[in-house]
């Protein structure tokens, strides 16, 4: 008996950052938290961002191609890695742009 009971403050020394700031908050966290005694922590919402993709010349992958046409790599790639960068991906669009729009003065 007892040989599983450790010290009080012997897991963390007093003053010791429990998580640095900007950390995301999972399972593992929150438990640590609790494990503290602490019941709330400020935090901040993820950004919410959103893919816009210009080019008349994009089609969805699958697509057929027909001349000057191109499949929409960036879309997808993007998308994926905001996914898992814990993001909240609002929208995905796409504006076909005419040419002339894209020219400078």
């Amino acid at each position: 008996p007892g040989t599983d009971v450790r010290p009080v403050g012997s897991d963390i020394a007093k003053g010791e950052v429990l998580l640095p700031g900007g950390c995301q908050l999972f399972a593992a966290e929150l438990g640590l938290l609790a494990s503290q005694g602490i019941e709330s922590v400020a935090v901040r919402s993820k950004p919410k961002i959103a893919i816009i993709s210009t080019g008349n010349e994009l089609v969805k992958s699958g697509s057929n191609l027909a001349s000057g046409q191109v499949r929409d790599s960036n879309t997808p790639a993007l998308s994926h890695l905001l996914r898992r960068m814990v993001t909240m991906l609002h929208s995905v669009l796409t504006f076909l742009t005419p040419y002339t729009m894209l020219q400078r003065d």
